[in-house]
């Protein structure tokens, strides 16, 4: 090579460094930034949840959307579904910037299970589930999970012991002897009041990926009525599960729900006095169902609500049942939360809920569409 093409070779390289320099910095002024401050923007577009960690990391952003984690996940093969799932998910208004925090069952550095009675091993590599968990309310308020649409492992596999919560320090022994400052209203009878109620099923995760131990942790618990937890939402969760076998295009959401006033009560008392006098028990549960096609779109979705009072059975007089677009608007309102239009816009209604359900659920269902709608 001789000085004139050293000379041209050099020439060359700096226009090419020159050219990236000006992309590069193009590329920061139009890109936009991830702001830490809301989840909605007012421009609408969806944004991070800033979040506060109580163990002293930083938190990491698994997506450009919700709360952050605060435990290591580099291990965790469930943190993609997590990744889809989250597109679907409830958009969050500022009543819960650094409160919620993200969940993952198999997040280093957080006991994620209680094994005793249910399984002793556990194979899968990824968590199943998460849960946006609340610092202020001591229980998670979005839950999530996909379906896999096969059938490997038994339902009722239930663990005797839950795993502490890291994330806000409940113990299963803060639910024991769980009593009602309100017997009237939240008890069956004079030892029958509270249960630790599961937002993620322990039989759907059992059944489909036969790991119900995942689901024992506090993290993934309310404070439910024993009627509720037995009734009417181990129904709606039994459905959830028949559907779930039969298809793997699935999501469910669900989580807590304040009275019209936006307040949770203080009625709950047990053993450790720990949620004495605090607003704690919410006034019901709402439940979020997403049927996609094998591309992810939206196909039709579903919303349903119970009290969280004494009876076993939901009355349609008091608001109960099947909801659909007014349910979401009712879960806007009271809690903040907004579920994008892409699952809204396809809500059944009343009339077409079943016709649309029954195909999923298949005959060896011992409950059908009518028992939750």
């Amino acid at each position: 090579m001789n000085n004139c093409s050293i000379i041209i070779y050099l020439l060359l390289l700096i226009v090419i460094t020159i050219l990236l320099f000006i992309a590069l910095q193009y590329q920061k002024q139009t890109s936009p930034s991830v702001q830490l401050s809301s989840a909605l923007s007012p421009s609408g577009e969806r944004r991070t949840l800033s979040t506060t960690c109580n163990n002293g990391n930083s938190p990491q952003y698994l997506s450009s959307y919700g709360p952050g984690i605060c435990y290591d996940v580099s291990n965790d093969s469930g943190v993609k579904n997590y990744q889809y799932m989250v597109q679907y998910a409830p958009l969050l208004d500022n009543r819960w910037l650094n409160d919620l925090e993200l969940y993952l069952p198999l997040m280093s550095g957080c006991g994620f299970i209680g094994r005793t009675g249910c399984q002793s091993t556990d194979t899968n590599t990824g968590s199943l589930y998460f849960s946006w968990v609340s610092h202020t309310y001591n229980q998670p308020i979005v839950s999530g999970y996909m379906s896999s649409g096969q059938q490997i492992g038994q339902g009722s596999q239930r663990c005797s012991t839950f795993g502490t919560c890291c994330i806000n320090g409940i113990t299963q022994g803060d639910y024991t002897d769980a009593r009602s400052t309100d017997p009237n209203t939240y008890c069956m009878s004079s030892t029958a009041c509270f249960d630790r109620g599961h937002q993620v099923p322990d039989d759907q995760i059992s059944i489909e990926y036969g790991s119900p131990n995942q689901t024992y942790n506090m993290c993934n618990i309310g404070p439910q009525t024993s009627a509720l937890n037995r009734g009417k939402w181990e129904h709606l969760e039994m459905v959830m599960v028949c559907i779930g076998n039969n298809t793997s295009n699935q999501i469910v959401f669900d989580g807590p729900m304040t009275d019209s006033s936006g307040n949770f009560a203080s009625a709950f008392t047990s053993k450790t006095g720990k949620f004495d006098g605090t607003p704690f028990v919410p006034e019901g549960w709402w439940k979020v169902m997403i049927l996609t096609d094998n591309n992810g779109n939206v196909q039709s979705s579903g919303f349903w609500y119970y009290l969280n009072n004494s009876s076993e059975s939901y009355d349609p007089n008091k608001g109960e049942g099947y909801l659909g677009i007014d349910g979401f608007n009712m879960l806007s309102q009271r809690m903040g939360l907004t579920f994008p239009s892409s699952v809204t816009n396809a809500v059944l209604s009343k009339n077409q809920v079943c016709n649309t359900l029954s195909s999923f659920i298949g005959g060896s269902c011992q409950y059908n569409c009518s028992d939750v709608s």
